[in-house]
């Protein structure tokens, strides 16, 4: 019993925390075909969700991403990470 209520538990924790990624990526990534031809980007901006996962996985730090895009916020960053992560966990 004890263990069907923890998973219960770390079931809604994790739909939790998959809520809270969505909720901050649809505030900082959108969609819209007038825009780099409808891929996502980081909304106000023209820079591709793609380019920052693209930087990050070649080695860029938050802080080489700031420096170099000077639109660009440490929660334009966790947003894009959040989006990742959510459109893996969906495949």
């Amino acid at each position: 019993m004890i263990f069907a209520k923890r998973a219960k538990y770390e079931d809604n924790s994790r739909l939790a925390t998959i809520r809270e990624e969505h909720r901050m990526m649809t505030g900082r990534i959108e969609i819209n075909p007038a825009i780099m031809l409808g891929k996502p980007v980081i909304r106000g901006t023209c820079i591709p969700v793609e380019l920052i996962i693209r930087k990050l996985s070649e080695g860029a730090t938050d802080a080489d991403l700031l420096d170099a895009y000077r639109r660009l916020t440490r929660e334009d960053i966790q947003a894009t990470l959040a989006k990742v992560s959510v459109t893996s966990m969906a495949s």
